[in-house]
């Protein structure tokens, strides 16, 4: 059986708009830090340009979560969980 890592992004409301799936030898915990800050990255510069929350929360992932879960999905690993301030 083998495992995979999914980052899954959520809206502002909960709603998860993406997943992208790794397998293990790809550093899923590296890959979630780097989009972990490119996100903090996107918020820091709409801010900056005067943006409203409504329009920073349509385009930027205001929570990431990174599992880990098997070919059947029968069991499911969170390992990390980021929500923006």
């Amino acid at each position: 059986m083998n495992t995979h890592f999914e980052i899954r992004f959520f809206r502002i409301d909960g709603y998860c708009f993406a997943v992208q799936e790794y397998a293990k030898a790809a550093d899923p915990h590296k890959i979630f830090a780097e989009k972990v800050e490119a996100a903090k990255e996107l918020i820091a510069k709409a801010r900056a340009e005067d943006l409203n929350d409504a329009a920073i929360h349509a385009f930027v992932p205001m929570q990431m979560q990174l599992v880990e879960r098997d070919d059947h999905m029968t069991w499911l690993v969170e390992h990390n969980n980021w929500a923006a301030a």
